[in-house]
């Protein structure tokens, strides 16, 4: 066999192979790669769907024990932005029907 059989032999025997089996690794990572973020990204947007959720209950207890407090009612009448502020700072604050990033920037103020 010619010294050019023999190097088209280990061609098709050693180097194409390699470069498939090359091919196939790169995919692969790469397949795991974007199954990991994607994983991330759902647990992310699970955790913000949950919060969203929480924050928006708080918001509408909130809402409907500031509508039913004759002093805030005044406070909007009168248009005065300083006495709405007051109002409504003068609501006694459950930590049930505060907003959960409202919680968080307290306790780490403190």
């Amino acid at each position: 066999m010619s010294y050019r059989g023999r190097l088209t032999l280990f061609l098709l025997i050693v180097v194409l192979p390699m470069i498939a089996v090359t091919v196939l690794v790169v995919h692969a990572t790469a397949q795991s790669r974007n199954r990991k973020a994607d994983a991330r990204l759902a647990e992310a947007i699970d955790t913000a769907t949950a919060l969203y959720r929480d924050d928006s209950g708080a918001a509408k207890r909130t809402t409907k024990r500031l509508g039913k407090d004759p002093s805030f009612g005044a406070a909007l009448s009168s248009g005065d932005s300083g006495q709405i502020r007051s109002a409504a700072r003068s609501q006694p604050a459950d930590m049930e029907s505060t907003p959960s990033w409202c919680a968080t920037r307290a306790a780490t103020s403190s």
